[in-house]
């Protein structure tokens, strides 16, 4: 198992828009250039980081701002919001643990 390539594109993504001088807009275009795909695929990811309530998107002139405190925002809250459907597969819960151990009936939960 390993981690898709949205996941760290996303934190690629939000380390610029973090860490970008004011006077450097994040746009989707630029974004894609130092991540090495299409706007198209930066363009979603904004949009699920911005569904996450991490960033806000600039209408019309384009260009992305955090919200949320860089400090705030952990890696698992990344990978939610641009992978959730494959969290499961993220952390695997062994299947038979012993349900009279206080620990093992609850490590599913």
């Amino acid at each position: 198992m390993r981690i898709s390539t949205k996941c760290s594109s996303a934190i690629h993504i939000l380390l610029m828009i973090a860490l970008l001088p004011d006077n450097r807009r994040s746009t989707s275009e630029f974004l894609a250039g130092s991540v090495g795909c299409n706007p198209v695929e930066v363009r979603r990811l904004l949009s699920d980081l911005r569904q996450a309530g991490m960033i806000q998107v600039a209408r019309g002139t384009g260009g992305a701002t955090l919200i949320k405190d860089a400090r705030d925002i952990t890696l698992l809250d990344i990978y939610h919001a641009v992978d959730p459907k494959s969290l499961d597969e993220l952390i695997g819960v062994h299947s038979h643990p012993l349900q009279q151990c206080p620990f093992g009936r609850n490590i599913a939960e």
